[in-house]
């Protein structure tokens, strides 16, 4: 089961920047104040998502005990899945065939696929790591933003979320949130 993630790591980040200029142009009326990369349980998928300032105001206005949910759940931000499609629907064609052929067969029970899935995460973790190192989302949007890597309807180990923040996030405001966000909707 040999997948090379180098090639894969590449094509993340050229999508991934992709997508986020695009984004960020296309929302020229509001700040964007977040971006996240996103997969499912079946390692089938890397698609972005983007939120902004006035779409958080207007998720969270009515539903204040809500906030932290709305700011940091992909699901709920303004554009999801949007950016770059052809580049992401190119690696997610690529991920779908290559589990489709690998991931279901015996290979699946004796833990390839799991090392599979784990070694996608860590990439697409990877990627944003070093597009924030580089200062790329703060060149693009004039300040730092929210940076994160999802997965759709999966539980994180809440001390392993808390390391990909971390990795991901230098401002302690959006660490210590994010800790609460975790005991309130990791429960």
């Amino acid at each position: 089961m040999d997948f090379d993630f180098s090639i894969l790591r590449q094509e993340i980040k050229t999508a991934a920047m992709q997508a986020f200029a695009e984004m960020n142009e296309r929302c020229s009326e509001e700040q964007v104040i977040a971006f996240a990369l996103y997969s499912d349980e079946g390692a089938m998928t890397v698609c972005p998502a983007v939120n902004t300032d006035i779409h958080l105001d207007r998720m969270v206005t009515g539903n204040a005990e809500d906030a932290l949910y709305f700011k940091y759940e992909p699901a709920e931000w303004k554009f999801e899945g949007q950016g770059a499609e052809e580049a992401f629907g190119s690696i997610c064609s690529q991920l779908r065939s290559f589990v489709l052929m690998n991931g279901r067969s015996s290979s699946h029970e004796d833990g390839n696929f799991e090392a599979f899935r784990e070694e996608l995460y860590e990439t697409c973790i990877g990627v944003l790591e070093e597009l924030v190192c580089s200062g790329f989302f703060a060149r693009y949007a004039g300040r730092d933003i929210i940076v994160l890597f999802a997965v759709s309807d999966y539980e994180y180990e809440p001390e392993w979320y808390m390391r990909m923040i971390q990795r991901l996030n230098a401002d302690d405001a959006v660490r210590k949130e994010c800790e609460v966000y975790v005991k309130e909707w990791g429960d």
